[in-house]
């Protein structure tokens, strides 16, 4: 059978979570920082389970990937009551397996669901090499721009024209703003009365903040995104902090920004989506 964990029960998982891909997103639900919820082979020494990643919003699958009922528990689980769970209709399925051994689980799993497969790409920040990079890469920001930190003021502010903009993005990876605020740190460029870019911790697993960027379409090519991970990124190196960053292989934007300042590549895994 499939459960589902209780919140008090998540942490019968950690152990789980100390070999291979060492996935902030999964330890942040885990660790009941971020949203999410998880199903398990057992309520009470659980050795495979399946993490819903609600910022994600997609799935890792961590622990034995050898367990057979469990992965049959878990098709059924798929077909009949994954969108009760999530309270939508859902037709694709992403996920990532913990370690490369659910690899070839996923593809021989649901080999019948159109299983279709990507590349990510994780960076890990690099003190010695970003520092000297980043203040080199960085150009005067035009006039017409400030780079600022989100704060209560600026949430409260009666001016700012797209708050609600900012106030879903961070309320897709937190819940509510409340909730972000305790936990992340944020910048975002502004325009006048308009935010036209933000960088954000997406994630807090620990010291580790994942970061999510985002530019509104008309203020995108004038190196804001650099502007406001430059910022974000400061204060989480003087705050003891380590910056994350994954991306698609895809998304050559997002790399390329990655490596201008002055991230590394450390590994690649893979993405799998599949027909529901």
């Amino acid at each position: 059978m499939i459960y589902e964990l209780k919140k008090s029960e998540y942490h019968l998982l950690k152990p789980m979570l100390l070999s291979g891909f060492q996935f902030p997103e999964v330890y942040a639900v885990v660790n009941l920082v971020n949203s999410g919820w998880i199903v398990a082979d057992d309520p009470v020494n659980p050795t495979s389970a399946f993490v819903w990643v609600e910022g994600l919003k997609g799935f890792f699958l961590i622990g034995c990937e050898n367990n057979i009922s469990f992965l049959e528990d878990l098709n059924h689980f798929i077909d009949h009551e994954l969108n009760e769970r999530l309270q939508r209709d859902v037709n694709w399925v992403e996920v990532a397996g913990m370690h490369q051994g659910w690899d070839d689980v996923i593809k021989q799993s649901y080999h019948c669901r159109n299983v279709k497969q990507s590349i990510q790409l994780i960076y890990k920040w690099d003190d010695h090499q970003a520092v000297e990079k980043q203040d080199k890469d960085l150009a005067p920001l035009s006039s017409e721009y400030q780079v600022i930190r989100v704060n209560p003021e600026l949430l409260s502010s009666a001016q700012i024209k797209n708050l609600d903009f900012l106030e879903a993005e961070l309320a897709g990876f937190w819940g509510n703003i409340d909730h972000f605020m305790n936990h992340g740190i944020a910048y975002c460029v502004l325009r006048g009365n308009v935010i036209a870019s933000i960088c954000y911790s997406g994630f807090v697993a620990g010291n580790i903040h994942t970061i999510g960027i985002v530019t509104t379409q008309e203020h995108r090519k004038k190196g804001l995104a650099y502007q406001a991970a430059y910022s974000y990124i400061k204060e989480l190196r003087e705050m003891k902090l380590i910056p994350y960053w994954d991306c698609s292989l895809s998304n050559e934007s997002s790399w390329r920004l990655a490596e201008k300042l002055g991230f590394v590549k450390d590994v690649e895994y893979h993405l799998y989506s599949f027909q529901k």
